[in-house]
């Protein structure tokens, strides 16, 4: 199966400097996957990222320091920077809030706010290519990617994440438990798992007919 281990490999260099001596960032998405596998299981192309916004402008120095550009992106109702370098991966910030005592708080806008309860981000270490990553707990990864079970890359991503956990494939916080949505400060049970669900389901069926599985693409 193809993998592009040069760009990812220096992905995870850089994060060695970017995120040098930072703690208030997870990093998220396929590439916990290949660590939790040893290697590489198939080309990636970025890397997700969730950081605290009282060190981001730190982050965007030390980017800029390293010669990534910096893109303004943009979809209904949210917005998100993507760092790009060649031979890298693209760094996307997947969200920009607060990391809280109990919960990671993201506020879309003045009357939506998304909390994400801290066990389930709890920092947690992985390795690949010999160099350290700092994530979220692989039942947490288990769960994003059932969340995305109609992207055809899911598949071989999920067989990955329960042989590495095992017996301790139910250790952990489900979506539903975690994440939390409030508008206008009342709390809306459900909402965000409904969100996935719809937006597995378009992206399942955008793959139908030929299309990337993100509507944004």
């Amino acid at each position: 199966m193809a993998s592009n281990d040069l760009e990812i490999e220096n992905s995870i260099k850089t994060m060695q400097t970017v995120f040098a001596g930072l703690e208030d960032y997870r990093v998220v998405g396929s590439i916990l996957v290949a660590s939790m596998n040893g290697k590489p299981h198939r080309e990636l192309h970025d890397v997700d990222l969730l950081i605290d916004k009282r060190i981001y402008q730190q982050i965007l120095d030390r980017f800029e320091e390293a010669d990534f550009k910096r893109v303004k992106k943009h979809a209904p109702g949210f917005k998100w920077d993507e760092f790009h370098k060649p031979k890298h991966l693209t760094f996307g910030t997947l969200l920009i809030g607060t990391f809280e005592k109990d919960y990671f708080l993201y506020k879309a806008n003045r009357g939506l706010t998304l909390t994400i309860k801290t066990e389930y981000l709890k920092p947690t270490n992985y390795t690949l290519f010999g160099l350290k990553i700092r994530g979220i707990p692989p039942r947490s990864a288990y769960e994003g990617i059932k969340a995305a079970s109609l992207n055809s890359k899911r598949k071989k991503d999920k067989q990955i994440v329960a042989k590495y956990m095992g017996v301790k494939i139910t250790d952990g916080l489900s979506i539903n438990q975690a994440f939390n949505v409030k508008l206008f400060g009342i709390r809306v049970p459900y909402l965000y798992a409904l969100f996935s669900q719809v937006y597995n389901l378009i992206g399942g069926i955008r793959l139908r007919f030929g299309k990337s599985y993100d509507p944004w693409m």
